[in-house]
């Protein structure tokens, strides 16, 4: 019963949230979200932020497999670029694991998705059954809110945001 008001309350705002974007972004929202259900979530992932996923493994993985060097992309190029290193020009970055292979390579990718997957086994450690009470439900929280944010990773660099530091 609980799950069920969980889910309906979770419906509700969802369509709340919806009608709130239409009537305040008008068709193109409506038309956007239609497209999304007519294509699939995979084909409009692919054809937006799917790109920069697939140029990342193609490419950048075997150029750059050990990693870029600090400060080729993102606000520390902007800040601390040295126009005279014109052999090393900026990288454009629009998702996280891009970020991490330019930073330090395929380690990179192990020592940040280990530690990904540490802080949820961690979490989900204390949501199943290592916690009593109130911190099971607050183990959960925190699991749902890392697992966003390793989502999120697809879609944007998420650590380079306010969402990354609480993470």
């Amino acid at each position: 019963l609980r799950s069920g008001w969980i889910v309906a309350g979770g419906v509700t705002l969802i369509a709340a949230s919806f009608l709130w974007a239409v009537a305040i972004g008008g068709e193109a929202i409506e038309l956007r979200f239609s497209r999304l259900i007519e294509t699939g979530f995979l084909t409009t992932y692919q054809e937006s932020r799917g790109r920069f996923l697939d140029y990342t493994l193609r490419e950048l993985l075997f150029t750059f497999p050990f990693g870029a060097g600090l400060g080729r992309w993102g606000m520390m190029q902007v800040y601390f670029t040295d126009p005279v290193m014109w052999h090393a020009p900026p990288i454009h970055v629009e998702i996280q694991i891009t970020g991490w292979l330019l930073d330090g390579g395929v380690f990179m990718w192990l020592c940040y998705g280990g530690a990904l997957a540490s802080a949820c086994r961690l979490a989900y450690g204390g949501a199943v059954g290592r916690s009593t009470g109130s911190l099971q439900y607050l183990s959960s929280i925190v699991l749902a809110f890392e697992l966003a944010v390793i989502g999120l990773c697809l879609t944007g660099p998420v650590f380079n945001t306010q969402l990354g530091m609480i993470f």
